[in-house]
């Protein structure tokens, strides 16, 4: 009986000295430190989100403790990053912090290799450790991520398309007698031409919207770009 007691009193301590820690994730910011719900990127710019956290209270979580940062893209999970518990000791009930990555979690060139010019991110927090957080509503903040894709110069006989993404006319600049040939992603071709002067213009309105190539020959030098129709 008394080792039950000392048991429950124990358990009951430990629940007592359980800290409380409300964060609450006020959103995502833009260059000027300010809340945004979209974010317009340059072609040539990385993605490193920094997000606004405010400890609501009563608590701070302990040093030990870890606090998550679960990444969403388009839904779907991707990644976390995280801090200790002790990275966040300045964040007293109350108050607001920036929070951001270490690195960037795309760079142009994955953005372009991947053809990402618009997608949403979400990053929900979690503790992990003795602290907890009462309040699981306000744990998520998401923004909308929009970026061109950089379109090749036009120099020394090489290609040029755009915009990127289209959405009713896609122009082609190359030199004259360039075959310029249009597929879908299954490889199936669309549309074929040949350049007369260094302009030309398809009407690619009435294509639904995804992903297709442009693949434009002279004979000499062959190049295809992804391209992107949007609606």
């Amino acid at each position: 009986m008394k080792r039950t007691l000392l048991f429950l009193l124990m358990v009951s301590c430990l629940a007592m000295q359980a800290q409380s820690v409300d964060y609450e994730l006020l959103g995502f910011l833009d260059s000027r430190d300010s809340l945004v719900e979209e974010l317009v990127l340059t072609a040539s710019e990385d993605f490193t989100p920094s997000l606004r956290l405010k400890n609501n209270g009563p608590d701070m979580p302990a040093a030990t403790d870890t606090v998550y940062f679960d990444i969403y893209y388009n839904g779907s999970y991707l990644t976390y990053f995280y801090l200790r518990g002790s990275q966040l000791q300045s964040l007293v009930s109350g108050q607001e912090g920036t929070v951001s990555l270490p690195q960037p979690l795309m760079t142009a060139a994955q953005m372009d290799e991947y053809v990402i010019t618009a997608c949403q991110i979400c990053i929900e927090v979690r503790i992990a450790g003795s602290a907890h957080d009462p309040v699981a509503d306000n744990n998520r903040a998401c923004v909308q991520v929009n970026r061109p894709l950089p379109v090749p110069g036009y120099a020394e006989g090489d290609f040029r398309v755009g915009p990127n993404p289209a959405h009713d006319v896609l122009r082609v600049q190359a030199p004259a007698g360039t075959q310029v040939e249009f597929f879908d992603m299954s490889g199936r071709k669309l549309l074929i031409d040949t350049m007369i002067e260094d302009d030309l213009y398809f009407n690619v309105s009435d294509f639904p919207a995804g992903f297709y190539f442009v693949k434009m020959s002279n004979g000499k030098t062959e190049t295809v770009r992804k391209i992107i129709i949007a609606k």
